[in-house]
């Protein structure tokens, strides 16, 4: 049994994809004592492409804000409601879309709920 362990040699403990993306994001050292920021992170291609992914996709979908009646029978459009006109407009330089995808991509690299 212990010459199929030296030949096969000793397991390593890797690191998963998951692994070293919370490290990337959370910041830190890497193994070569470089300082790992979320703006550094964003220099590796990879991770640029995985965010732009992650902060791309609820961007394209219609976001409404409902009134439900009283009753519950029925949901209406509320255009009026501060949310429905923050979505609509958020501010001068930003469309909703654009909007949308930066706060998902500013949530992707921070971490939700941090």
């Amino acid at each position: 049994m212990k010459l199929w362990q030296r030949w096969r040699g000793r397991d390593e403990a890797k690191a998963t994809s998951l692994d070293l993306l919370r490290h990337l994001i959370a910041g830190g050292q890497s193994n070569s004592g470089a300082s790992v920021t979320q703006a550094t992170a964003l220099q590796v291609a990879t991770v640029l492409a995985c965010v732009r992914e992650i902060a791309e996709a609820p961007a394209a979908l219609p976001l409404r804000i409902n009134r439900v009646a009283d009753d519950g029978s029925s949901r209406r459009h509320d255009t009026a409601h501060p949310v429905s006109r923050l979505l609509r407009r958020p501010n001068p330089w930003q469309t909703s879309q654009q909007f949308i995808e930066t706060l998902t991509g500013h949530a992707a690299l921070a971490g939700a709920g941090r």
